[in-house]
């Protein structure tokens, strides 16, 4: 098993937020017993035996290496806050250009985000310092925590491997299935790119943002295309949010990303503003931004499929009340919403037509989905929010009532708006197999925008 390293590298301590990732050192033994000893991370990780006495804790700290090199089969860092060994990041099965993530968390420290960041940390060193491009990661089925932090440091679900491991919990003999992730690591050189403009009244400065932008790219050497151009690299959508909606939803299927430039009066999808464009165009130039792959919805309605959808996907009654049943998977969430309309929205949907019905805003990483209803008349009814559709399960909305009899309208991405599910039909919304690629500078434009439309902006 060999890295891409010419010589041994020594492991660098780097910070995060309120932890520091370091190598293990001798006088971190009583500490890691002390962490490690715990019944809830034997049951989590595989390979951690209970008890875990000190002898096993010494034995563990002279043997991990405080460096990495050809021959390397792992490289292990300790979580440190304050000194105490609060868990553990590490490759192992490291294996050229791939390899496997392992991690744990003492209970004392969760619930802080410090498996997260601590994971989004080692990932960033394995593809800067060790020339990784592939890193994987499983988890017992059962373990949604592991689930959770996969996601958020942006691992892609792959599929569940079943009754693969076997482990002795409490004497008992039990087989687990597995759920596989991984994340690879994006070719950020961009040769060419190709502008998506939004056009209209209150987009009169595009057309001179677009020239500017073009004369900045050309002076680095990047050819630039309108659309139905040849294909490139990367995707330019200058507008705001529905622009940009347009323009993920339409590369992310030719696996190109999108990068956001707002030329409206809010975005929350967008990366950089119209001011921006030589700090964006420099960016571009040496690969200096993150490639976010982001779930995308379908539905399915009279045997025919439509998608991808950014937002949100949305039946409306064009002039009254309806009532709905919300079912996901096969069990009943609710028999009977009665509203104007239901929808699902995706996190990247979360700041749109379901923040406007009062819905909850999820942050861009999250892969979960939104319920909402849309004026409801049963004042109790709150939203809900549901892993399912990321795990590969459905929520479907089958029209129990109509006023006058009236078929629903199905409104997705504000894109659609076609004649709906009549009485007993439904509509079955699912995950897209695309994800959307959205190239983006971090989250300090969605934040801005969030204080901004929160009134909270100083």
């Amino acid at each position: 098993m060999m890295l891409y390293l010419d010589k041994r590298l020594p492991l660098p301590t780097i910070s995060g937020s309120g932890f520091v990732l370091r190598p293990f050192c001798p006088l971190d033994a009583v500490s890691l017993q002390k962490h490690l000893n715990n019944k809830d991370v034997a049951r989590d990780v595989t390979h951690i035996p209970y008890p875990y006495t000190i002898d096993h804790a010494r034995a563990w700290v002279k043997a991990a290496s405080r460096t990495a090199g050809k021959r390397s089969k792992r490289v292990d860092f300790v979580i440190d806050v304050d000194g105490e060994v609060a868990g553990s990041v590490a490759f192992i099965n490291l294996d050229g250009h791939k390899a496997q993530v392992s991690m744990w968390v003492s209970p004392v420290y969760w619930r802080r985000g410090l498996a997260t960041s601590a994971l989004r940390h080692l990932v960033q060193f394995g593809f800067d310092a060790l020339g990784l491009v592939r890193i994987y990661a499983y988890h017992y089925s059962e373990n949604i925590k592991t689930r959770g932090v996969l996601e958020k440091a942006g691992f892609i679900y792959e599929g569940t491997h079943a009754k693969e491991w076997r482990k002795v919990l409490y004497g008992e003999v039990r087989l687990f299935d597995s759920s596989y992730y991984s994340i690879v690591k994006a070719d950020m050189s961009v040769r060419s790119v190709v502008l998506s403009l939004a056009t209209g009244a209150d987009y009169a400065p595009i057309p001179a943002l677009a020239v500017e932008m073009t004369r900045l790219l050309s002076n680095r050497g990047i050819a630039v295309h309108l659309e139905n151009g040849p294909r490139s690299d990367l995707a330019i959508s200058i507008g705001g949010d529905g622009m940009m909606m347009h323009t993920v939803t339409r590369y992310s299927e030719q696996g190109i990303p999108t990068l956001g430039i707002n030329a409206g009066h809010l975005g929350f999808l967008t990366s950089a503003d119209a001011g921006d464009l030589e700090m964006v165009v420099d960016r571009i130039a040496t690969g200096s931004f993150s490639l976010e792959r982001r779930m995308a919805l379908g539905y399915r309605f009279r045997g025919q499929y439509h998608g991808p959808f950014a937002n949100e996907v949305a039946l409306r009654h064009p002039n009254g009340i309806a009532t709905v049943a919300v079912l996901i998977g096969d069990e009943v969430l609710f028999d009977a919403v009665p509203a104007d309309g239901v929808l699902v929205a995706t996190a990247t949907g979360s700041t749109a037509y379901n923040l406007s019905a009062g819905g909850p805003i999820l942050m861009p990483e999250s892969t979960n989905v939104v319920f909402n209803a849309l004026y409801p008349t049963a004042v109790n009814l709150r939203p809900v929010v549901s892993e399912a559709l990321n795990a590969g399960g459905t929520m479907t909305f089958r029209v129990v009532d109509s006023k006058h009899g009236h078929p629903l309208t199905i409104c997705a991405d504000s894109f659609t708006d076609v004649e709906g599910p009549r009485i007993g039909e439904e509509v079955v919304v699912m995950r897209h197999p695309q994800p959307l690629l959205f190239a983006t500078f971090g989250q300090g434009s969605f934040k801005r925008a969030l204080q901004t439309k929160m009134g909270l902006h100083t």
